[in-house]
């Protein structure tokens, strides 16, 4: 009995000094199971980037980076799994308690899981043939051509320092109340 219990203690003691050495908290890791393949990047993540992600990663788009192939996503892969594993990304600030949205780029805990799984794993690439179609996005409105348009003042943000709330009035010229069915803003584009 004393040898099985001393066997587990240098377990965790062997888990908790990896822990460190890795500067990770071994109780946040998610491991892969010896049986199953760790995810990779064709067959695994890109479906998740391509249906969360893309819309903004991809160039000319508020993304600082593409997000399109293996190549892109890699060098971005610790980043990646802090940012997903926080909640940061993909942004989506609607409270799920009052409706199910269309557009809805969050991602479930699986898909979670599985981004961070493929980081852990030494984030590979797997068979290109595995790799889903890129998606096709619309060039100009997403949402079909607009009845009008408003134009918001410009706004300069300084590349560094502190940028107080702005609140900023769009005049509509409206006479008469009007109901929106779709809206879309123009990401800002640097100058």
């Amino acid at each position: 009995m004393k040898k099985v219990m001393m066997s587990a203690a240098i377990l965790v003691i062997a888990l908790a000094t990896w822990s460190m050495a890795s500067g990770q908290d071994a109780s946040k890791a998610t491991p892969v199971s010896a049986n199953k393949a760790a995810p990779t990047f064709s067959k695994d993540v890109a479906p998740i980037v391509f249906n969360h992600c893309a819309a903004c990663h991809r160039p000319g788009e508020i993304g600082p980076m593409p997000l399109l192939s293996y190549n892109d996503a890699r060098p971005w892969a610790k980043a990646i799994r802090k940012v997903v594993a926080t909640g940061k990304m993909p942004p989506w600030g609607a409270d799920p308690h009052y409706g199910k949205f269309v557009n809805d780029v969050s991602l479930s805990q699986k898909q979670i899981d599985t981004i961070v799984a493929w980081v852990d794993a030494g984030a590979p690439e797997g068979n290109r043939q595995d790799l889903p179609q890129l998606p096709k996005f619309t060039d100009g409105w997403n949402i079909g051509t607009p009845d009008v348009v408003f134009t918001a003042q410009e706004f300069d943000v300084p590349a560094s320092g502190i940028v107080d709330y702005q609140n900023f009035r769009v005049p509509t010229n409206f006479t008469e109340d009007k109901y929106v069915q779709a809206a879309e803003l123009p990401l800002a584009t640097a100058r």
